[in-house]
Parts: C-alpha cells; sequence; structure tokens
C-alpha cells in the first residue's frame, strides 16, 4: 500500500526532529504533490525549506499556503518573516497585519509589525503598531525595547532612554536592552554612562557583539583609540561576518596610523557588503594615505558604480588632482557639488584644483565666496593664504592684513608654562608638527638635517598630521625620540599631548599649505613656537613668536610683513640633502655641444608658469633662435593641459617645434631628464625650491630674478647660498641678458658643469653639518631669549604685586 500525505508529513516531521532538514523537503514535497490544495501541506514544506536555507524557494509556498487558506495564522505570520528576509517590507507588512487580525494574543507578531514598518521608513505606522501592542500588554519588556529603538530612529534618545529603563525594569537581565541604551547616552555625549550600559550588557553575555562593536565607538568618540581597536577587534572576533564592524575597526586603524591593517579589513567588509555606506571611500582614502593613487582611483570609482554619492566624488577627484588629472577632477568636484550643493569642503577642494589647472584668480575668488559663506572655514582661509602669497596682483601689506584676519578666528590659551630654566642641565625638547615627513621637498630639506643635529642638544619630536610613511619616513623615523601621529584628535587634544611631551620648541614645517595644522599653534602647546621650511610668508598666528629666514630671503626693513619675529639663520634658511649615494644619476656632459643648440629646462608646476613669465623666456627664445625648451611636471602628463602650455609657449613666440612638453616621472628619471638641460629658466615671483637645488646636484645652474617677498627671494637667496650669485636678475631685462650671455657662452658653461656638483658640495645651501650646527645655535639661542623675557615678565608681575600689597596694607593701616 503507497503512503498517503498524511504518511509523508509523519515521516517529514520526524526528520525534522532528527536535523535531516533535506529529507524533510523531500517528505513534505511528496505530501504537497499528492494533496496540492491543502493549505498545511504547504505550510510545512515551506518551513523546512527555511531550515534547508533555501529561503526564496519557501516564499511561493507560503504564498499558495496563504491563499488556500486565508485565516492560516502560520501562513500569514511566516509569509510576513519570510518577505521581510527578501526584503519586500510593504508585503511584510500585509501579512503579519492578518496574521495579528488573526491571533491578536500572539505578541512577538506585534513587535514583527513594528521592526517591518521601522524599516520600510514608516516610522508614524511602527509608533501606532507598538503603541498598539503596549496596550495590549503593558508588562511585555520586548513591546517597551521595539519602542525605544523607534525613538532612536527618529533621533529622540531622551524618550528612547525612558523606553529602555522601563524593558530593563520588566526584564533586568535585558542585555541587548543594556546595550540600546548606552547607545542612547552615546547620542546624549554622555559617553561615562554609554560605557556603563555596555559594561552591564557585557556581563550578561559577553558574546554580544553588538555591545563590543558601541562600545568600540563610544571609545573612538572618547579618542581613546587603543580601546576603541580592543573592541571593535572582539566584537570582529565574534562575528567575522560583521561588515560594520570590520569598517569601524578599519576607520580605528586608519586614525592610528595602521594603514595596512585598515585596508585588509575594509577589503572584507566590502566583499561582505559591497554597498556598504563609506566602504569603499573609506577604502580609498586609505590607499590614498599609503601613496597608492592609482588604486584608490579604482576602488572610488567601482564605489561610484555601485551608488554615486558626493563624498565619493570629491575622494575621486583630490585622487586624480594628485595624478595631475586635474581637468577630470575639476569634473568630478563638480558632480559631487550638484549632489551636495552646500559642502563647502568641496567647494574648496574645487578651488584648489582650478589653482593648480592655472586659474589663480578663479581660485581666490572661490575661496573669498566660501569664507562669505563660512567666515570660519579654515582650510578655505589657509588656501586663499597659500595662493595670495604666490599672487603678483598682491602686495605684501594685503597678504599681511589677510593673515591676521585668520589670526583673529583662532582659538587661544592664553596660561603660562611653568617650567624650570634647566638649559645647562637637559636637552631642548624640539617639536616637529608637519604632514610632509616622506618624499616630499620638506622631507627632502629635512633629512640630513635631522640626521646632523646634536642630540646631546635636542631630543626630536615628531607630529605627522597624516599617515602616509614611505621609504623617507623609515630613515628618519628612528632619529625622533617621539613619534606621535595627530590625524585624528582635535586642536585641543592634539595641543594636550603636545604638552605633555613636555616640548620646549614647536616648530610649524607648513605654514598655510596643505595638512597644516595652524589652529593648534593657537592653543599654544609648547611656550615657544616658530615657523620654518615648508611656507615662505608670515603664517599671521600671533601665538607664532618666530620665523627663521636669512639676510636674502627677508632682508632688513621687511620685518614689518612678519606678525612672526625674524631670526636670521647665516647665509640662508634652507640646506638641501642630495639624494643617496647610489640613487642618483651621474652629472653628463653639457646637452650643448652634442645637440649644437642650448636647451633651456622648467620642471616646476604649471601655475608658476604666468603670462609675465612667458613673456621673458620669449624674448630670451627671440634672442637665441635655436634654442630648445624641455618643460616637465606634474600637470603636463595630461594632454589637456600639455596642449594648453604649448598654445600658450607658442603665443608667446616659442613655437612647438622649439619645445618639448612631458609628463611627470619617477625621481630618479626626472634626476636623468636634467642631462637633456644647459640651463634652467625660473618662474617668479613664484620661484624654484626644490627643483632648483636638483638642478644645481645634477650640474645645471638656474637663472632666477629677485622680487620683494619672501617666495619671490628664494631663488636668489638659493644661488647666493650656493655661490652663484651671477645667476641672479635684478629686473627681467637683466634675465633675458643672463640667459643670452650663458646660453652663448658654451665653453665655459660645459666647464661649470663639470664642476658644479663637487663645488656646491662645500656651500651653505648643501653643508649639512654647518646647516645643522647654525640651525641648533637658533633653537637654543631663540630659547635663552625666551627664558630671559620670561623672567623679566615675571619680575615685572612679582613688583606689580609687591606694589598692591603695599597698597593694601596701606589702606588697612589707616
Amino acid at each position: 500500500m503507497k503512503p498517503d500525505a498524511a504518511d509523508h508529513v509523519k515521516r517529514g516531521v520526524a526528520l525534522l526532529e532528527e536535523s535531516d532538514f533535506a529529507g524533510a523537503c523531500t517528505a513534505f514535497r511528496a505530501a504537497v504533490e499528492l494533496s496540492p490544495g491543502v493549505s498545511a501541506h504547504h505550510v510545512n514544506l515551506a518551513y523546512a525549506l527555511q531550515q534547508a536555507g533555501e529561503e526564496a524557494a519557501a516564499v511561493p509556498h507560503l504564498r499558495q499556503a496563504a491563499s488556500l487558506d486565508p485565516s492560516s495564522f502560520d501562513a500569514h505570520y511566516m509569509l510576513g518573516g519570510a518577505l521581510e528576509r527578501l526584503p519586500d517590507l510593504l508585503g511584510a507588512a500585509e501579512h503579519l497585519r492578518r496574521a495579528i487580525a488573526l491571533q491578536p494574543a500572539f505578541e512577538p507578531a506585534h513587535a514583527d509589525l513594528c521592526r517591518v514598518l521601522s524599516l520600510a521608513g514608516d516610522t508614524e505606522a511602527a509608533r501606532g503598531a507598538i503603541t498598539a501592542a503596549i496596550a495590549l500588554n503593558p508588562e511585555n519588556a520586548d513591546f517597551h525595547h521595539y519602542l525605544g529603538n523607534l525613538c532612536m530612529t527618529e533621533s529622540d534618545a531622551p524618550a528612547a532612554l525612558e523606553s529602555y529603563e522601563r524593558a530593563i525594569a520588566l526584564r533586568p537581565a535585558f542585555a541587548q536592552v543594556h546595550a540600546n541604551m548606552g547607545w542612547a547616552h552615546h547620542a546624549l555625549k554622555r559617553f561615562d554612562e554609554a560605557i556603563d550600559s555596555y559594561e552591564r550588557a557585557l556581563a550578561i553575555d559577553p558574546s554580544l557583539a553588538e555591545a563590543h562593536l558601541k562600545t568600540g565607538l563610544t571609545r573612538k568618540a572618547q579618542r581613546r583609540l587603543d580601546d576603541a581597536d580592543t573592541a571593535l577587534q572582539r566584537a570582529v572576533d565574534l562575528q567575522p561576518d560583521n561588515a560594520e564592524a570590520l569598517n569601524h575597526l578599519g576607520i580605528v586603524q586608519q586614525e592610528r596610523g595602521q594603514l595596512d591593517s585598515a585596508i585588509q579589513n575594509y577589503r572584507r567588509a566590502i566583499a561582505l557588503r559591497p554597498e556598504l555606506p563609506g566602504g569603499y571611500a573609506n577604502l580609498g582614502l586609505a590607499l590614498y594615505e599609503q601613496g597608492d593613487v592609482v588604486e584608490a582611483i579604482v576602488t572610488y570609482r567601482k564605489g561610484l558604480a555601485i551608488k554615486p554619492i558626493a563624498e565619493m566624488h570629491d575622494n575621486l577627484a583630490t585622487a586624480l588632482q594628485k595624478r595631475g588629472l586635474v581637468d577630470e577632477a575639476i569634473e568630478h568636484y563638480h558632480l559631487a557639488i550638484a549632489l551636495q550643493p552646500d559642502n563647502l569642503n568641496t567647494r574648496c577642494n574645487l578651488a584648489a584644483a582650478l589653482a593648480e589647472g592655472g586659474e589663480p584668480q578663479q581660485a581666490i575668488a572661490a575661496y573669498r565666496q566660501i569664507l562669505e559663506l563660512h567666515p570660519r572655514h579654515m582650510v578655505a582661509h589657509s588656501n586663499l593664504l597659500l595662493s595670495l602669497s604666490v599672487d603678483e596682483r598682491c602686495s605684501p601689506a594685503e597678504y599681511l592684513a589677510e593673515a591676521r584676519r585668520f589670526d583673529s578666528k583662532l582659538a587661544t590659551n592664553k596660561s603660562e608654562f611653568d617650567r624650570p630654566d634647566d638649559i645647562g642641565r637637559r636637552r631642548l625638547r624640539i617639536g616637529f608638527v608637519s604632514g610632509d615627513l616622506r618624499g616630499h621637498p620638506v622631507g627632502y630639506f629635512l633629512e640630513g638635517v635631522l640626521r646632523c643635529l646634536d642630540l646631546t642638544q635636542f631630543e626630536l619630536f615628531a607630529y605627522p598630521t597624516i599617515a602616509k610613511h614611505d621609504e623617507l619616513t623609515a630613515r628618519i623615523r628612528p632619529l625622533f625620540a617621539g613619534w606621535r601621529l595627530l590625524k585624528g584628535l582635535d586642536d585641543a587634544a592634539a595641543a594636550k599631548a603636545i604638552r605633555a611631551d613636555g616640548i620646549d620648541i614647536l616648530l610649524d614645517l607648513a605654514g598655510h599649505s596643505g595638512e597644516n595644522r595652524l589652529p593648534l599653534f593657537g592653543l599654544r602647546p609648547a611656550p615657544v613656537q616658530v615657523s620654518w621650511l615648508g611656507y615662505f610668508a608670515s603664517t599671521g598666528v600671533s601665538a607664532i613668536d618666530y620665523v627663521l629666514a636669512d639676510d636674502v630671503c627677508v632682508p632688513p626693513g621687511s620685518e614689518q610683513f612678519f606678525t612672526e619675529r625674524v631670526w636670521r639663520l647665516p647665509e640662508t634658511r634652507l640646506c638641501f640633502t642630495p639624494p643617496a649615494e647610489g640613487s642618483t644619476p651621474e652629472v653628463t656632459a653639457l646637452p650643448a655641444l652634442r645637440n649644437g643648440h642650448i636647451t633651456f629646462g622648467c620642471f616646476q608646476r604649471l601655475p608658476k608658469i604666468n603670462d609675465a613669465v612667458l613673456d621673458v623666456w620669449g624674448r630670451v627664445f627671440a634672442a637665441l633662435p635655436n634654442a630648445r625648451l624641455l618643460l616637465q611636471s606634474h600637470q603636463t602628463g595630461r594632454p589637456l593641459y600639455a596642449e594648453q602650455i604649448s598654445a600658450r609657449l607658442e603665443a608667446a613666440g616659442i613655437s612647438r617645434d622649439r619645445a618639448t612638453v612631458r609628463g611627470p616621472a619617477p625621481r630618479d628619471s626626472y634626476l636623468e631628464s636634467y642631462g637633456e638641460v644647459d640651463i634652467v629658466l625660473d618662474t617668479f615671483p613664484y620661484t624654484g625650491g626644490t627643483t632648483t637645488c636638483e638642478a644645481l646636484w645634477m650640474g645645471v645652474p638656474t637663472i632666477t630674478l629677485t622680487g620683494e617677498s619672501m617666495i619671490a627671494r628664494q631663488g636668489v637667496a638659493m644661488m647666493s647660498a650656493a655661490r652663484l650669485p651671477d645667476w641672479v636678475a635684478a629686473d627681467a631685462g637683466q634675465y633675458v641678458g643672463k640667459a643670452v650671455a650663458f646660453g652663448t657662452a658654451v665653453d665655459e658653461l660645459a666647464q661649470l658643469r663639470a664642476t658644479l656638483r663637487q663645488r656646491i658640495q662645500g656651500t651653505p645651501l648643501f653643508d649639512i653639518q654647518l646647516f645643522a650646527h647654525r640651525l641648533g645655535a637658533a633653537l637654543t639661542g631663540i630659547w635663552r631669549e625666551h627664558a630671559v623675557h620670561k623672567a623679566s615678565h615675571h619680575q615685572v608681575l612679582r613688583r606689580d604685586a609687591s606694589s598692591r600689597s603695599d597698597a593694601i596694607g596701606q589702606s588697612a593701616g589707616r
């Protein structure tokens, strides 16, 4: 006798009890085939399919069951749950409502309906559902829990806490509610109370991954990054497939400078949830900070293919700009602004791209517009000052007035430092704040100096503002007694950390250039603060006491254009560290000897090549009809910009057949390019710095034009320090004359080239030992002057206090 449907159902139930879900599916499917019109058979098969992990296959059978028997509570309730997981939230809500209508006393259905409606964004209906449930049974802790969660989605943390407290009163050991209560405290910035709640949750259930996750987020908000890392790592250990926990762990590791680990966790998070909010943006940013800009661009493009969001367009544009793809970067900045018109940071980035793309006046106008909308946008104000510092239309007095406006917005700390003047008994602690402690012009000038500073007199501390690092970073890091990453610390926390290190003199190496932390200096984390190396004008920050300069770049009488006191180093404010031995090309013979014509070169950024520069160059080439030009920069790797500069050169009289325009190259290949150049033509008023030194090292002198500002005199300062004053022009006419004279004296030029590297090694611009000695003497002198001023100030205060005391005593005597 063949088994009937009832037999198959009986066997299916037995197999379910044995956890043989595949067998149960087979048995229940046989029952359905024999009696397809029985609703219960479809419900049984759907349940077995769900247990077997075939959620999608269960849905048609539940729909059939509900159709066959509209009064089946099980069919509607199970279908509601299955549709929620699809997700079909509106469909889920419909069937949950039908289930509640059939069995109003079944309390889990009320909680499920509230959750589904909340997930669907219908908070009004969700509130109605859970309010009705509470009226049905006010003693159900789950109902109060869900009402609290609903309040949190409405950003009403105080109301959420009331509901959570009611749930805890009904069920004290409700671990999830304790964790959610902690998150409500977090929303109210009551971080200590939040931690207490998480700890209560974990005391009840140590395996509650969500409590560890939220602990990590609160510790991150407290800037306790070590504790945040520990908590988030525990959450990941408990739930290795929790993409949110992996993403947040990556964020904390990135802020701690652990970029490799952060990138690994971002990749894991994205693999689990490709649509994870912020996932691709975070991964791209970490790759960018690590220096892998190409991979960052690929990552941002993948993220944008999933969902076009403003932040991703902004980040992609920044990476494209870094690669010299400025025109494409500008396109993505515009796309970001179209999605988020009120994002002033993106507008600020767009302005920077305009400046780099050769539109400095547009950039200046854009920064001013941002500051009109948001006067305290400090990045825009710094960028404006950076642009003005190299704008030939902006006088030193106008620049200084704008710099003072920047200072007026800074928070200040007037507290006194009470430290013993024990300069003779201990080393001075010197701090360096910079985002460029790596393969960057600042790093190239700093590396050798750090190695030669007298560490019996000085103890060095580094405060990098970003997590980027490379081979140069690895070489200099051991020279520092302390290395503290400031990224992720606000100004108050960073100032507190620097004070805790007992820094005596804090050096700012950025000024208003990128990744600066000038507002930090306004809080005066060190008793003496100095601007040096990475900027070429006054910062305007009144809390910065000194600027290190020299007599050439800041001639006597021009101190009025600085808020800082000018402390002049002998002969030069800069000393270049040549490339390491074995990693630098040899100097070649003069190219003109084999070419039969002179080749001028310029390796600077395109924005420096303004119309005035092109006009003077055109006069040089008119006087030397056989001369050629090699132009190579970061921006000229982009065909659009290569074409633009070629057209501008042609308009200035330098035809295309006389100019070679190339894109960027790695440093070793770039240095080899000097083997094709006889003379470098400097730009003005924004003169060369690193490129001038690198050219000299490769045997190529630079013709430079002196100017009024510190940056406009950088070229003359360098050539003077290299003992090559004849290469400095006082005006445009002399610049042309020198270019023609040197360009026709081929034999003398060849002799200079053959001996130049050897000659400059003993000059102040390249003598690192001498410069380090002079810098050390300057730092010691600055500290002594500070100590004298402090002692004098305290003596005045004591006299004033004594006078006041005497006056009080006399008054009392009368």
